[in-house]
C-alpha cells in the first residue's frame, strides 16, 4: 500500500501518524508474502496498539478541544478498531494459522485505513481548519 496524496489531511502530526500505519501494513504484507508472519504478527499488533493509543488520544483531544459536533462518531470508530485489534491479539495467541491471520489483519487494516481516513477523518478536516489547526 502506498501513501496517496488523497490520504493527506493537511494536518502534519495526523498525516505522519497515518503514514506510520501504512509502514506497519506494508511490513506485515511483506512478511505474509515471504511466509514469515510468526514474529511479525506480534510486532505489528504492538505497533498498532501504540498507534491506537497515541493517535486516537491526540485526535480525540483535538476534536474535543475544538468542539467537533460528531466526536461520538470518531469515538465509536476508534473503539471498533481497538476491539478488532484485541481480537487479533487473541487469535495470534492461539497460533493456528499465522499466514492466514496475517492476511486477514492486512485486509482489515487496508479497508479500515482507507474508509476511516477518506470518509471519517475528512469529515472533521474542515471543522479543524476553520479553527486554524494545521
Amino acid at each position: 500500500m502506498k501513501w496517496d496524496s488523497s490520504f493527506n489531511l493537511g494536518l502534519k502530526k495526523i498525516d505522519k501518524q497515518h503514514q506510520n500505519v501504512i509502514i506497519a501494513i506494508n511490513a506485515l504484507e511483506t512478511a505474509v508474502i515471504k511466509n514469515q508472519t510468526g514474529d511479525m504478527l506480534d510486532k505489528v499488533i504492538i505497533a498498532l496498539d501504540a498507534y491506537a493509543y497515541q493517535h486516537f488520544d491526540y485526535e480525540e483531544k483535538l476534536l474535543e478541544k475544538y468542539l467537533y459536533p460528531k466526536l461520538d462518531v470518531q469515538l465509536d470508530e476508534h473503539s471498533t478498531f481497538i476491539l478488532k485489534i484485541k481480537t487479533f491479539r487473541e487469535d495470534i495467541s492461539k497460533n493456528e494459522n499465522p499466514r492466514k491471520l496475517g492476511m486477514e489483519i492486512c485486509n482489515f487494516l487496508r479497508d479500515w485505513f482507507i474508509s476511516h481516513i477518506l470518509e471519517k477523518d475528512k469529515k472533521y478536516l474542515e471543522h479543524l481548519k476553520s479553527h486554524g489547526v494545521q
